[in-house]
């Protein structure tokens, strides 16, 4: 090997002149080594294999953008939420020991709503109460509307069985219960008893009652004729405008006795609508009269 620098040969293998000391240089090039070409020289396998993998990339890509894409809009949660199934561990009152129990469903609870405003509360309106309509007064039978809360005041006008009228008050707590109504566009008392009131009668006032009668009222008389075989011993009245007070006690007296064929005239009757009621000695009912009128003298017949 001869060096390149000053021409001296060196020995096979020297790395360094031995005379200048330049290094050598390799007296053989390197051969590169060649490369194996199969079906005319062109790699049509690589190529194959590199555009496989290339699609398989875009594919796998776009499954996983796509899938990114279904989460985040939410299409994918749109089921509901999955179930876990949670093992509740019951202890044994025998042992102390821990037994397996039933299994229990939970659902995972949904947060969704946990930060949402609350729903308005609607007050519920008060419930409507049913009108029970203005007081009014039906009469069950024919009745005399007086001046006053009392038989003893004078009749003003009458009523028709099944007559309405309105309640515009009522008595005070010194009087039988009696109706201040309007009848006919005249005010009068009629007693409760009479008829019916309905409406509602809570806010009716009490309405003081008008002055009594003075003495200048006069008493009725009244003759009763026996007309049976027997005598009439007993006379009992019952004040068909006042009910309350009942039937009275005997007013013939136990002195007066109506023998067969004779009349008896009684006085001092306060005027007013009677039933009349006799009786025999042994105080057996023997007849009834149904509301006598009672005013001035009057003459009644038995039977």
């Amino acid at each position: 090997m001869n060096c390149s620098n000053c021409g001296i040969p060196n020995q096979a293998g020297a790395r360094f002149c031995s005379n200048c000391g330049a290094p050598l240089q390799a007296a053989y090039p390197q051969v590169p080594q060649p490369v194996s070409r199969t079906g005319g020289g062109f790699p049509w396998g690589a190529l194959v294999i590199g555009l496989a993998i290339f699609f398989g990339i875009i594919v796998l890509a776009g499954i996983l953008f796509g899938g990114m894409f279904l989460f985040g809009s939410g299409m994918l949660n749109s089921g509901p939420a999955p179930t876990q199934q949670v093992i509740v561990v019951v202890p044994n009152a025998d042992t102390g020991a821990a037994q397996p129990g039933q299994q229990a469903s939970q659902t995972t609870p949904d947060t969704s709503q946990l930060n949402a405003p609350a729903a308005p509360t609607n007050t519920p309106e008060p419930s409507t109460t049913a009108t029970l309509g203005a007081p009014a007064f039906t009469a069950d039978k024919d009745a005399l509307c007086r001046k006053g809360p009392s038989t003893i005041y004078d009749v003003r006008t009458s009523m028709n069985k099944g007559d309405t009228v309105p309640i515009i008050g009522k008595s005070g707590p010194e009087w039988e219960e009696w109706w201040l109504v309007e009848v006919l566009g005249s005010k009068c008392w009629i007693w409760s008893g009479l008829g019916q009131a309905h409406g509602d009668l809570n806010g009716l006032q009490v309405v003081q009652a008008p002055p009594t009668p003075t003495a200048t009222v006069v008493n009725a008389k009244m003759t009763i004729t026996n007309n049976f075989i027997v005598p009439i011993c007993y006379v009992y009245l019952y004040d068909v405008n006042n009910p309350a007070s009942g039937w009275s006690t005997d007013i013939l007296g136990p002195a007066n006795t109506i023998a067969p064929g004779k009349s008896y005239t009684l006085t001092g009757i306060t005027p007013g609508t009677y039933n009349i009621s006799v009786s025999d000695c042994n105080n057996s009912s023997l007849d009834t009269k149904s509301n006598v009128q009672l005013n001035g003298i009057v003459v009644v017949n038995f039977p």
